[in-house]
């Protein structure tokens, strides 16, 4: 379950980071905060995507290799704070070890939003961290597009590891 979540999970959280970058250096080439002539771009739905998909690939990991996560107060509302979540994140993820999810497949998850019911490990991961993470991550990606930052399917996916390039 290890490589199923961290890996990937902090890949496409630095492949998000990047695509933030770039609509900062869109910022800081005058085109109104995010590659328009309307202004300053309202983060808000941004925001709240990068601060969810944070949260969940933090406690998701947290939660299946049974340590205290870190504290979910993002609380981003610029450009540099939302890349600093995103690093805070990815710090966390980097100090899990797969060793820590020896007992992942005996966890029982409660999710006090879909009224206590409870998940076990592998359904935990597999039926509402992953999809929950991408669902965020894809509509970061959509409400950085929607500010006019050029963004597509090779921001979100980043360098991959073709066959024959990459050490097996």
């Amino acid at each position: 379950m290890y490589k199923a979540l961290v890996p990937q999970v902090s890949r496409m959280l630095g492949n998000l980071d990047s695509s933030i970058s770039l609509a900062m250096s869109g910022s800081e080439q005058g085109r109104g905060g995010v590659g328009n002539d309307w202004g300053p771009p309202d983060l808000s739905d941004l925001a709240r995507s990068v601060v969810a998909c944070c949260e969940v690939a933090a406690r998701g990991a947290a939660t299946l290799a049974g340590r205290a996560g870190p504290p979910s107060d993002c609380g981003a509302s610029s450009f540099e704070q939302l890349r600093a979540c995103i690093t805070a994140t990815r710090q966390f993820l980097e100090d899990v070890e797969e060793g820590h999810f020896q007992n992942a497949k005996r966890v029982v998850v409660s999710l006090p939003s879909h009224d206590g019911k409870s998940l076990s490990g592998p359904d935990y991961l597999n039926q509402y961290v992953l999809p929950s993470f991408y669902f965020h991550v894809a509509a970061a990606y959509v409400a950085l597009r929607r500010c006019g930052v050029p963004v597509g399917l090779d921001q979100y996916l980043g360098a991959m590891n073709w066959c024959g390039t990459h050490p097996v």
